[in-house]
C-alpha cells in the first residue's frame, strides 16, 4: 500500500488516488493542500487540522463497500464532487468546514458535531447532518438532506428532492421549497418555511 504524505505548507495536485493499477497512490494524508485530484475506488484521503482539499473528484464502486472512495476532513474542503460509491465526512468534534461541494447521484456527505458545510448542492446523493452538524444554504435539486438529533439545516432551498428531519430535536430553519418534500419526525423542529409547492408530512400523521 502506497501513501503520500502532504506536509504543511506543501501543495500537491493532479493525482489519482485509488486501488487501481493506473493510480498514483492508494491513500493520502494531508497536512498541507491537495487539489485537482481524483479519488477512485478503494482510495482514501485523510485531511488533518490545518489541511485543505479543493477540486477533488470522488467516485468509487457503489456495488462493493470495500472499494468505496473515502475522504475524512478535520481541516477545510471546498468545490469537491462526491459521486456514486464515494463518501465525504467532516469529522466529529474537529471543527471542519466545507464550502461549495456538489453531491451527485449516489454520493454521501456526512457532517458531524462542530462542523459546518456551506452552499452545498445536492444533486442526487445524500447529505447527512449528525449530532450538532450544521449545513447552511444547501440547494437540493434531487436526492436528500437528512437531519438527525441536535443537527441543523439552515437556509436550504428545495427545488426537488427531500429534506428529512428525524426525531429528537432535529432542526430546519429558513427553508424555501419550490417542489419536492419535507418529512418531519415526531419531535423535529421546522421554523420559517416558505412552501411554494411540494409536500409536507409529519410522522404519525397522514
Amino acid at each position: 500500500m502506497s501513501t503520500i504524505i502532504i506536509k504543511a505548507n506543501t501543495v500537491a495536485s493532479d493525482l489519482i488516488i485509488g486501488a487501481g493499477t493506473t493510480c498514483d497512490y492508494d491513500s493520502a494524508v494531508v497536512y498541507g493542500c491537495l487539489q485537482a485530484t481524483s479519488i477512485m475506488h478503494g482510495g482514501m484521503v485523510e485531511v488533518f487540522t490545518g489541511g485543505t482539499v479543493t477540486s477533488i473528484v470522488m467516485e468509487g464502486d457503489a456495488d462493493n463497500p470495500g472499494t468505496r472512495a473515502l475522504m475524512s476532513v478535520e481541516g477545510h474542503s471546498e468545490q469537491n464532487y462526491v459521486s456514486n460509491g464515494a463518501e465525504l465526512t467532516l469529522v466529529k468534534d474537529s471543527g471542519a468546514t466545507d464550502q461549495d461541494t456538489i453531491i451527485l447521484q449516489g454520493g454521501i456527505f456526512n457532517v458531524y458535531n462542530t462542523c459546518v458545510a456551506t452552499d452545498n448542492q445536492i444533486q442526487g446523493g445524500k447529505q447527512t447532518l449528525v449530532q450538532g452538524g450544521l449545513a447552511i444554504g444547501a440547494t437540493i435539486t434531487a436526492g436528500e438532506q437528512q437531519v438527525w438529533s441536535g443537527a441543523t439545516a439552515s437556509g436550504t432551498y428545495i427545488q426537488n428532492g427531500t429534506l428529512r428531519l428525524e426525531n429528537d430535536d432535529a432542526v430546519a430553519e429558513n427553508i424555501v421549497m419550490e417542489n419536492g418534500s419535507i418529512a418531519l419526525g415526531t419531535d423535529s423542529i421546522l421554523r420559517n418555511a416558505i412552501m411554494k409547492g411540494g409536500n409536507l408530512t409529519k410522522a404519525g400523521y397522514s
